[in-house]
C-alpha cells in the first residue's frame, strides 16, 4: 500500500523493554531493589533517574497524545520481543513505525528487520533518535516534531483540528495519586546543548477548554495533584497563567519542568497558586558556560531562585551537565560545592555533555571518539575532551551524587550507601586522579570564577 494512501494499518510501537538500558524506564517490569543490584554502573544509573527516586514512572507521553489523536492506530509500548514478534505475526499491518532515541538504535535496526521479514510494506521512524544519522537508509519515512497532524493525515485521511488529551494517570512516591498534563509540546528557547531547538522549535498548545476537560476528569477520578509534563512550562505567558487559574481554580497542587529565567520574580505567586515541586535545568554555575551554551540565566539568578525556592519549601529536582570544554575537575568540583551547599535539592540528576544531532555544538562533533549508540544516553563522554577523560568523567557524576544526596531523599541515599559500600577498601570506583584531587581539598584554580569557594570534601 503506498504512503498516501489512507486506511492503512500502523502498528507504532518502540524499543522492547527487555532491550533498553537498564533502568532507564518501564519500572514496572523491572521490580528493581538496590540491595540485589552489586553493579556500580547500574547503581550509578540509578543515581541518574529521577523518575526512580520520585517513585514515579512519566508516561510516553509521545504515544499516547498520538493514540488519542490518530485512534486507529495501534499502540505497543514497551513490548517483550516475544509481544512484538507475535503482533507481526498476525500479518495485518502495513506500516510499523518506531519512536525512539540514538541509544535504541540496536534494538531498532533488528525490530526493523524483523518487520520486514514479515513482510511489513513499511517502516516510520519519529522521536529524536530518528533524526541519527543513517536512519534515511533503514526507514521509508521520518517524522521530525509532535507527528501528530502529518499522522492524522496519512493514516485516516483528516486533517487535525485542535489536540485532543489522553487521560494520563499514576501515582507518585509510588501511591500518591496524580495526573499528568501536557499544556505545550516543544521550546522556544534555543540552549546549545539540547536538540529540540531543531526538533520542535515553535511550540504547540493544548487548547485551554482541553485542559479544562482534563482536570475536570481527573478531580472526577479523585486526582488532586497534577504535574505537568511540559519540557518548558510557562514558556507563554498568557497560556500558563490560563493553566494555573484552571488548576487554582479546583484547588489542585501542581508540579511543572520549567526554567530559572521563567521562575525569578515569580516564585511567591506561583506557591500561592498551588505550584509545590518543580523541575529545572541550571546546567552549569559558571556564567562563561551558561553564556556560551545560551542557558539564558546567571548564576546569581539560579542562587536567587533556590533561595525563594527553598524558603518556601518547594521541592526541586535540578538537572546539571558535566563536561563542558571548559570543565577541569577542579571547576566541576567546585560547582557540587555550591549545589550542596547553596541550592540543595531533593533530586539533582547530573548529565554528561553529549553532542547530540542537531545540537548546535557541531565544534564538538570531530572530536567524537565514541560512536556507539548506547552511550548516547547523556551518561557517558563520547568525545575527546581536552581536560577530562571518560573514567574521570564517571568518577565526577559519583561523587556529584554522593555530595549533594538529599537527607530526605531516601531512595538516593540507599543508592549512595550501597555505592560506598563496593568502593570502601577498594580503588576508587572510575578514576583515581579525580578521586585525588577530590580527597586532597587541593583549593579549585577556577575558583576566582565561581567566588573563590572551596569545594566540600
Amino acid at each position: 500500500m503506498a504512503p498516501e494512501e489512507v486506511g492503512m494499518r500502523v502498528l507504532l510501537t518502540t524499543a522492547p523493554w527487555n532491550g533498553i538500558l537498564p533502568f532507564f524506564t518501564y519500572r514496572a517490569k523491572r521490580h528493581i531493589k538496590v540491595d540485589d543490584i552489586g553493579d556500580k554502573n547500574l547503581l550509578l544509573q540509578l543515581c541518574m533517574n529521577a523518575e526512580y527516586q520520585l517513585g514515579m514512572e512519566w508516561p510516553n507521553g509521545a504515544l499516547a497524545l498520538i493514540k488519542e489523536n490518530v485512534p486507529s492506530i495501534d499502540v505497543l509500548e514497551y513490548p517483550s520481543w516475544e509481544e512484538y514478534e507475535s503482533r507481526l505475526n498476525e500479518g495485518r499491518y502495513d506500516v510499523v513505525a518506531f519512536s525512539f532515541y540514538r541509544m535504541n538504535i540496536p534494538q531498532i535496526k533488528l525490530m526493523v528487520g524483523m518487520a520486514r521479514d514479515y513482510g511489513v510494506g513499511e517502516v516510520w521512524a519519529g522521536n529524536y533518535g530518528a533524526c541519527s544519522p543513517g536512519m534515511d537508509r533503514l526507514f521509508d519515512r521520518i517524522f521530525v516534531g509532535d507527528g501528530i497532524a502529518p499522522l492524522k493525515s496519512l493514516v485516516e485521511g483528516k486533517n487535525l483540528d485542535h489536540l485532543r488529551h489522553p487521560i494520563l494517570a499514576g501515582k507518585i512516591f509510588f501511591r500518591y495519586p496524580v495526573g499528568y498534563l501536557y499544556t505545550s509540546i516543544g521550546c522556544r528557547f534555543r540552549c546549545k546543548f539540547c536538540s529540540t531547538r531543531h526538533f520542535l522549535p515553535a511550540p504547540i498548545y493544548t487548547p485551554i477548554e482541553e485542559v479544562s476537560r482534563i482536570l475536570n476528569e481527573y478531580v472526577r477520578r479523585g486526582i488532586q495533584t497534577v504535574t505537568i509534563l511540559d519540557e518548558t512550562f510557562l514558556q507563554d505567558r498568557k497560556h500558563s497563567e490560563q493553566v494555573i487559574t484552571e488548576l487554582h481554580a479546583r484547588g489542585m497542587l501542581w508540579h511543572c519542568t520549567t526554567r530559572i529565567s521563567l521562575l525569578k520574580g515569580r516564585v511567591r505567586r506561583l506557591y500561592d497558586m498551588g505550584m509545590r515541586s518543580v523541575y529545572t535545568g541550571v546546567e552549569s554555575l559558571t556564567n562563561h558556560t551558561l553564556s556560551t551554551y545560551s542557558k539564558g540565566h546567571s548564576q546569581t539568578e539560579v542562587l536567587d531562585v533556590f533561595k525563594e525556592l527553598n524558603a518556601l519549601g518547594v521541592r526541586t529536582t535540578v538537572t546539571y551537565i558535566i563536561g563542558y570544554e571548559f570543565d577541569t575537575v577542579e571547576s566541576v568540583l567546585e560547582s557540587i560545592d555550591i549545589l550542596k551547599n547553596d541550592i540543595a535539592p531533593f533530586c539533582n540528576p547530573f548529565l554528561v555533555l553529549t553532542p547530540h544531532t542537531d545540537s548546535h555544538i557541531a565544534h564538538l562533533e570531530p572530536l567524537i571518539n565514541d560512536d556507539d549508540p548506547l552511550h548516547y544516553d547523556t551518561r557517558h563522554l563520547v568525545w575527546k575532551h581536552p581536560h577530562l577523560s571518560a573514567d574521570d568523567v564517571q568518577e565526577l557524576l559519583w561523587i556529584a551524587h554522593r555530595e549533594t544526596v538529599h537527607p530526605k531523599n531516601h531512595i538516593n541515599n540507599k543508592i549512595v550507601r550501597k555505592l560506598e559500600m563496593i568502593e570502601a577498601g577498594n580503588p576508587p570506583l572510575y578514576s583515581d586522579q579525580v578521586h585525588q584531587l577530590y580527597t586532597c581539598g587541593r583549593k579549585p584554580q577556577a575558583a576566582d570564577k565561581l567566588g573563590g569557594r572551596k569545594y566540600a570534601v
